[in-house]
């Protein structure tokens, strides 16, 4: 990961084939929102965004990475970049519809829990960031 560049991008600089990849795993990457990615001489290694909901709350947006660099940490090193982002600009609460494996990672950095939906996605939420 040392190679890798945390860069911000605007939703046309992520390539078409991660954005379909990313919609074809329901992490939704759309025109709306704000998004940051590793990136490295072969392209992205992992892609996460937020939209904000309100004044002080964001949500997390396509949190995405590709399936042949998944296990390299990118993810959650990600997220952590995100929650660092979200607290730099004001955020003080932050929600995100994850999958059943994803919720322990995400537990490790203070989200918890909130509901299930009927697509099998938790809502998780971390206050206080």
């Amino acid at each position: 990961m040392d190679l890798c560049v945390w860069t911000k991008l605007d939703f046309d600089e992520i390539p078409p084939w991660l954005v379909a990849a990313a919609r074809s795993e329901k992490a939704f990457i759309t025109e709306v929102g704000t998004y940051w990615a590793f990136k490295d001489a072969e392209g992205i290694a992992a892609v996460i965004g937020f939209v904000w909901h309100s004044r002080t709350h964001v949500r997390v947006r396509g949190h995405y990475v590709p399936p042949a660099l998944r296990g390299l940490h990118y993810g959650s090193e990600s997220l952590d970049r995100l929650i660092e982002e979200a607290r730099a600009q004001g955020a003080e609460r932050m929600t995100a519809a994850v999958k059943p494996w994803l919720v322990e990672m995400y537990e490790r950095r203070g989200f918890v829990p909130r509901r299930e939906y009927a697509d099998g996605e938790i809502e998780v939420e971390r206050r206080g960031l």
